[in-house]
């Protein structure tokens, strides 16, 4: 068996690696009108990876070399890196949302407080209104 063919079947891979990439699929056509996409793997394993994925045969081939293990683990550790910034960011976008409603209810609080405070004084001017009109018919009395 020639080296070209034990390379071939090397690069061909089956069946699950398909669910562990993720990317935008590029358009490409291989010979006869077979659709092919270009995806890069984004899993620890094949970091950076490129491959082509073809429809019909079911199959993929790799495009690229695996990385060296220290450029590997580099890459692993910058994902985890940035998955944790991703979940600190989501964090404090909720708290942003919740500080938001704390102070929306804290001005529906203040208006609440405004608003008797208006009607207690309105009341307080009525009653001195009133023991006013008293005292002074208690003089015309007089």
């Amino acid at each position: 068996m020639s080296t070209s063919s034990n390379q071939t079947r090397n690069s061909l891979l089956l069946g699950t690696f398909a669910t562990c990439t993720s990317s935008t699929p590029i358009m490409m056509y291989a010979g006869n009108n077979m659709h092919v996409d270009l995806l890069t793997s984004m899993v620890d394993d094949n970091p950076t990876r490129r491959l082509s994925r073809y429809h019909i045969r079911k199959y993929f081939e790799c495009l690229d070399l695996e990385l060296p293990p220290f450029q590997k683990g580099y890459f692993v550790k910058l994902k985890a890196e940035k998955e944790k910034l991703q979940e600190q960011l989501k964090m404090k976008v909720e708290l942003e949302k919740l500080l938001g409603e704390k102070v929306i209810l804290k001005h529906i609080e203040l208006e609440r407080k405004n608003e008797y405070c208006i009607q207690a004084i309105r009341t307080m001017n009525e009653l001195s209104l009133k023991t006013y009109e008293m005292e002074k018919g208690m003089r015309n009395y007089s």
